[in-house]
Protein backbone atom coordinates (compact mmCIF):
# COMPACT_ATOMS: atom_id res chain seq x y z
CA UNK A 1 0.00 0.00 0.00
CA UNK A 2 1.51 3.33 -1.08
CA UNK A 3 0.43 6.96 -0.93
CA UNK A 4 2.12 10.04 -2.42
CA UNK A 5 1.70 13.79 -2.23
CA UNK A 6 3.41 15.97 -4.84
CA UNK A 7 3.56 19.75 -4.98
CA UNK A 8 5.26 22.15 -7.38
CA UNK A 9 5.99 25.70 -6.27
CA UNK A 10 6.92 28.06 -9.04
CA UNK A 11 8.69 26.61 -12.04
CA UNK A 12 11.69 24.88 -10.51
CA UNK A 13 10.82 23.76 -6.96
CA UNK A 14 9.32 20.35 -6.30
CA UNK A 15 8.17 18.74 -3.07
CA UNK A 16 7.07 15.13 -2.52
CA UNK A 17 5.98 13.07 0.48
CA UNK A 18 5.55 9.31 0.23
CA UNK A 19 4.41 6.44 2.43
CA UNK A 20 4.62 2.69 1.84
CA UNK A 21 3.26 -0.18 3.92
CA UNK A 22 4.39 -3.69 3.06
CA UNK A 23 3.50 -7.05 4.62
CA UNK A 24 4.86 -10.46 3.72
CA UNK A 25 3.82 -13.79 5.20
CA UNK A 26 5.58 -17.11 4.58
CA UNK A 27 4.33 -20.55 5.62
CA UNK A 28 6.36 -23.49 4.32
CA UNK A 29 6.47 -27.22 5.01
CA UNK A 30 9.66 -28.98 4.13
CA UNK A 31 10.96 -32.55 4.62
CA UNK A 32 14.34 -32.46 6.35
CA UNK A 33 15.60 -35.94 5.49
CA UNK A 34 17.35 -36.51 2.17
CA UNK A 35 14.37 -37.28 -0.03
CA UNK A 36 16.52 -39.08 -2.59
CA UNK A 37 17.39 -41.94 -0.23
CA UNK A 38 15.61 -45.26 -0.76
CA UNK A 39 15.25 -47.84 2.01
CA UNK A 40 14.16 -51.46 2.02
CA UNK A 41 11.77 -52.95 4.57
CA UNK A 42 13.07 -56.36 5.82
CA UNK A 43 10.59 -56.78 8.70
CA UNK A 44 8.45 -59.91 8.50
CA UNK A 45 6.07 -58.59 11.15
CA UNK A 46 4.95 -55.27 12.53
CA UNK A 47 5.98 -54.25 16.03
CA UNK A 48 3.62 -55.40 18.73
CA UNK A 49 3.31 -55.24 22.52
CA UNK A 50 5.39 -57.66 24.54
CA UNK A 51 7.50 -59.15 21.79
CA UNK A 52 8.62 -56.19 19.69
CA UNK A 53 10.15 -58.31 16.91
CA UNK A 54 7.56 -61.04 16.54
CA UNK A 55 4.47 -59.98 18.43
CA UNK A 56 2.78 -57.96 15.71
CA UNK A 57 0.75 -58.82 12.65
CA UNK A 58 2.34 -59.83 9.36
CA UNK A 59 3.92 -56.92 7.51
CA UNK A 60 2.22 -56.52 4.10
CA UNK A 61 5.12 -54.37 2.86
CA UNK A 62 7.99 -56.72 3.61
CA UNK A 63 10.65 -56.52 0.91
CA UNK A 64 9.33 -53.25 -0.55
CA UNK A 65 11.25 -49.99 -1.01
CA UNK A 66 10.21 -46.84 0.82
CA UNK A 67 11.14 -43.20 1.44
CA UNK A 68 10.46 -41.36 4.69
CA UNK A 69 11.08 -38.08 6.43
CA UNK A 70 10.36 -35.94 9.44
CA UNK A 71 8.81 -32.60 8.50
CA UNK A 72 9.61 -29.01 9.40
CA UNK A 73 7.40 -25.96 9.13
CA UNK A 74 8.79 -22.44 8.82
CA UNK A 75 6.55 -19.42 9.47
CA UNK A 76 7.73 -15.85 8.86
CA UNK A 77 6.03 -12.48 9.10
CA UNK A 78 7.66 -9.32 7.78
CA UNK A 79 6.04 -5.88 8.09
CA UNK A 80 7.63 -2.63 6.94
CA UNK A 81 6.48 1.01 7.06
CA UNK A 82 8.48 3.59 5.10
CA UNK A 83 8.08 7.39 5.21
CA UNK A 84 9.96 9.60 2.75
CA UNK A 85 10.14 13.31 1.94
CA UNK A 86 12.15 14.99 -0.80
CA UNK A 87 12.66 18.55 -2.00
CA UNK A 88 14.47 19.77 -5.13
CA UNK A 89 15.20 23.19 -6.61
CA UNK A 90 16.94 24.46 -9.74
CA UNK A 91 18.32 27.93 -10.45
CA UNK A 92 19.71 29.02 -13.81
CA UNK A 93 22.06 32.03 -13.82
CA UNK A 94 22.81 31.73 -17.52
CA UNK A 95 26.51 32.47 -18.11
CA UNK A 96 27.20 32.14 -14.38
CA UNK A 97 26.05 28.55 -14.26
CA UNK A 98 23.07 26.29 -13.68
CA UNK A 99 22.60 24.91 -10.15
CA UNK A 100 20.47 22.12 -8.74
CA UNK A 101 20.06 21.00 -5.13
CA UNK A 102 17.95 18.22 -3.65
CA UNK A 103 17.36 16.71 -0.23
CA UNK A 104 15.81 13.38 0.78
CA UNK A 105 14.85 12.12 4.24
CA UNK A 106 13.54 8.61 4.91
CA UNK A 107 12.40 6.77 8.01
CA UNK A 108 11.73 3.03 7.97
CA UNK A 109 10.57 0.71 10.73
CA UNK A 110 10.36 -3.03 10.31
CA UNK A 111 9.00 -5.90 12.37
CA UNK A 112 10.30 -9.40 11.66
CA UNK A 113 8.97 -12.62 13.19
CA UNK A 114 10.27 -16.10 12.43
CA UNK A 115 9.25 -19.46 13.91
CA UNK A 116 10.41 -22.98 13.05
CA UNK A 117 8.30 -26.01 13.94
CA UNK A 118 8.76 -29.76 13.72
CA UNK A 119 6.04 -32.40 13.52
CA UNK A 120 6.22 -34.19 16.87
CA UNK A 121 4.27 -36.83 18.77
CA UNK A 122 2.09 -35.74 21.69
CA UNK A 123 -0.20 -37.74 23.96
CA UNK A 124 -3.68 -37.46 22.47
CA UNK A 125 -5.28 -37.05 25.89
CA UNK A 126 -2.82 -34.87 27.82
CA UNK A 127 -0.78 -33.18 25.08
CA UNK A 128 2.45 -34.16 26.88
CA UNK A 129 5.58 -35.34 25.06
CA UNK A 130 5.41 -39.15 25.06
CA UNK A 131 9.00 -40.40 24.61
CA UNK A 132 11.09 -37.58 26.12
CA UNK A 133 10.12 -34.78 28.50
CA UNK A 134 11.60 -32.17 26.14
CA UNK A 135 8.96 -31.84 23.37
CA UNK A 136 11.38 -31.18 20.48
CA UNK A 137 13.73 -34.02 21.43
CA UNK A 138 14.50 -36.30 18.47
CA UNK A 139 12.80 -39.25 20.22
CA UNK A 140 9.45 -37.49 19.70
CA UNK A 141 9.92 -36.95 15.96
CA UNK A 142 7.15 -38.14 13.64
CA UNK A 143 8.50 -39.98 10.59
CA UNK A 144 6.13 -40.44 7.66
CA UNK A 145 6.84 -43.38 5.40
CA UNK A 146 5.79 -43.81 1.77
CA UNK A 147 6.15 -47.19 0.06
CA UNK A 148 6.99 -46.83 -3.62
CA UNK A 149 6.31 -48.99 -6.66
CA UNK A 150 9.39 -49.63 -8.76
CA UNK A 151 8.91 -48.28 -12.26
CA UNK A 152 5.97 -46.04 -11.21
CA UNK A 153 7.77 -42.73 -10.77
CA UNK A 154 4.62 -40.92 -9.65
CA UNK A 155 4.73 -42.98 -6.46
CA UNK A 156 8.21 -41.61 -5.56
CA UNK A 157 6.84 -38.67 -3.58
CA UNK A 158 6.90 -38.04 0.14
CA UNK A 159 3.62 -37.73 1.97
CA UNK A 160 3.48 -35.08 4.65
CA UNK A 161 1.37 -32.83 6.88
CA UNK A 162 0.33 -30.39 4.17
CA UNK A 163 -3.03 -28.72 3.71
CA UNK A 164 -5.87 -28.73 6.20
CA UNK A 165 -6.17 -31.81 8.38
CA UNK A 166 -2.67 -32.93 7.54
CA UNK A 167 -1.65 -33.75 11.11
CA UNK A 168 -2.23 -37.20 12.61
CA UNK A 169 -4.96 -37.76 15.17
CA UNK A 170 -5.58 -40.58 17.67
CA UNK A 171 -3.00 -43.07 16.40
CA UNK A 172 -2.46 -46.12 18.60
CA UNK A 173 1.17 -46.92 19.40
CA UNK A 174 1.39 -50.70 19.01
CA UNK A 175 4.37 -50.95 21.39
CA UNK A 176 3.20 -48.87 24.35
CA UNK A 177 -0.52 -49.04 23.71
CA UNK A 178 -0.88 -45.27 24.09
CA UNK A 179 -3.00 -43.09 21.84
CA UNK A 180 -0.92 -40.40 20.13
CA UNK A 181 -1.45 -37.43 17.85
CA UNK A 182 1.00 -35.22 15.98
CA UNK A 183 1.39 -31.47 16.42
CA UNK A 184 3.54 -28.61 15.15
CA UNK A 185 5.81 -27.69 18.09
CA UNK A 186 8.59 -25.12 18.04
CA UNK A 187 12.04 -26.37 17.09
CA UNK A 188 14.80 -24.07 18.27
CA UNK A 189 14.63 -20.46 19.40
CA UNK A 190 12.18 -18.09 17.66
CA UNK A 191 13.27 -14.75 16.25
CA UNK A 192 11.41 -11.51 16.93
CA UNK A 193 13.23 -8.38 15.78
CA UNK A 194 12.41 -4.69 15.61
CA UNK A 195 14.41 -2.59 13.15
CA UNK A 196 14.52 1.17 12.61
CA UNK A 197 16.49 2.96 9.91
CA UNK A 198 16.85 6.71 9.35
CA UNK A 199 18.47 8.08 6.21
CA UNK A 200 19.14 11.63 5.02
CA UNK A 201 20.87 12.89 1.91
CA UNK A 202 21.68 16.23 0.30
CA UNK A 203 23.04 16.43 -3.25
CA UNK A 204 23.98 19.33 -5.48
CA UNK A 205 25.05 19.79 -9.09
CA UNK A 206 26.53 22.77 -10.96
CA UNK A 207 26.94 23.16 -14.72
CA UNK A 208 29.24 25.65 -16.46
CA UNK A 209 30.40 26.57 -19.96
CA UNK A 210 27.21 25.59 -21.71
CA UNK A 211 27.02 22.42 -19.58
CA UNK A 212 30.43 21.16 -20.70
CA UNK A 213 31.71 21.13 -17.10
CA UNK A 214 29.57 19.46 -14.44
CA UNK A 215 30.46 19.41 -10.75
CA UNK A 216 28.49 17.40 -8.20
CA UNK A 217 28.67 16.59 -4.51
CA UNK A 218 26.64 14.87 -1.86
CA UNK A 219 26.36 14.07 1.85
CA UNK A 220 24.47 11.10 3.26
CA UNK A 221 23.85 9.79 6.76
CA UNK A 222 22.29 6.42 7.68
CA UNK A 223 21.35 5.27 11.17
CA UNK A 224 20.42 1.61 11.73
CA UNK A 225 19.06 0.14 14.97
CA UNK A 226 18.07 -3.49 15.45
CA UNK A 227 16.59 -4.93 18.63
CA UNK A 228 16.02 -8.67 19.10
CA UNK A 229 13.99 -10.07 21.98
CA UNK A 230 15.45 -12.73 24.25
CA UNK A 231 14.32 -16.35 23.98
CA UNK A 232 14.26 -19.38 26.27
CA UNK A 233 12.37 -22.53 27.16
CA UNK A 234 9.13 -22.27 29.09
CA UNK A 235 9.81 -23.76 32.52
CA UNK A 236 6.51 -25.67 32.53
CA UNK A 237 6.21 -26.89 28.94
CA UNK A 238 9.90 -26.83 27.88
CA UNK A 239 8.80 -25.23 24.59
CA UNK A 240 10.89 -22.39 23.11
CA UNK A 241 9.30 -18.95 23.40
CA UNK A 242 10.09 -15.24 23.35
CA UNK A 243 10.86 -13.74 26.77
CA UNK A 244 8.83 -10.56 27.25
CA UNK A 245 10.15 -9.71 30.71
CA UNK A 246 10.88 -5.94 30.61
CA UNK A 247 13.93 -6.55 32.80
CA UNK A 248 15.39 -8.79 30.10
CA UNK A 249 14.37 -6.91 26.94
CA UNK A 250 16.65 -8.46 24.36
CA UNK A 251 19.37 -10.94 23.57
CA UNK A 252 21.12 -8.61 21.16
CA UNK A 253 21.01 -5.14 19.71
CA UNK A 254 22.91 -3.62 16.84
CA UNK A 255 23.33 0.11 16.19
CA UNK A 256 25.27 1.46 13.25
CA UNK A 257 25.77 4.98 11.89
CA UNK A 258 27.22 5.47 8.43
CA UNK A 259 28.25 8.67 6.67
CA UNK A 260 29.08 9.09 2.99
CA UNK A 261 30.71 12.05 1.27
CA UNK A 262 30.96 12.15 -2.50
CA UNK A 263 32.41 14.51 -5.11
CA UNK A 264 32.35 14.06 -8.85
CA UNK A 265 33.16 15.98 -12.01
CA UNK A 266 32.52 15.51 -15.71
CA UNK A 267 34.18 17.51 -18.48
CA UNK A 268 33.00 17.06 -22.06
CA UNK A 269 36.17 17.68 -24.04
CA UNK A 270 34.55 16.72 -27.32
CA UNK A 271 31.10 15.33 -28.19
CA UNK A 272 32.73 11.92 -28.31
CA UNK A 273 35.21 12.37 -25.41
CA UNK A 274 34.46 12.98 -21.71
CA UNK A 275 36.67 13.02 -18.64
CA UNK A 276 35.08 11.70 -15.44
CA UNK A 277 36.24 11.59 -11.83
CA UNK A 278 34.49 10.49 -8.65
CA UNK A 279 35.63 10.40 -5.02
CA UNK A 280 33.63 8.80 -2.20
CA UNK A 281 34.47 8.59 1.49
CA UNK A 282 32.46 6.24 3.71
CA UNK A 283 32.65 6.29 7.51
CA UNK A 284 30.86 3.70 9.63
CA UNK A 285 30.54 3.65 13.41
CA UNK A 286 28.65 0.96 15.26
CA UNK A 287 28.30 -1.10 18.41
CA UNK A 288 26.84 -4.56 18.88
Amino acid sequence: LSAFFEHQRGKNTFLEFGYNHSEQSFDNRDPRVNRQLLFGDPNQRLNGPGDVLNGGAANPHVGQLFIESNWFRTVRWDQTDTYRGQLSHESDFKRWGNYQIAGVAEYEKRFFLSRTFRELWVDANTGAAPFNAVPDNALNNVFRRTYVTEGDWDSFALTGPVGSGGLLSNVRDAVSGRTLSSAWLRQGAPNESYIKQKSGMVVTQARYFNKRLILMGGLRRDEYDEFRLATGRNSATQIWEVIRNPNDPGTSSNSTVGRTKTFGAVYHVMPWLSLITNIATITEMGSE
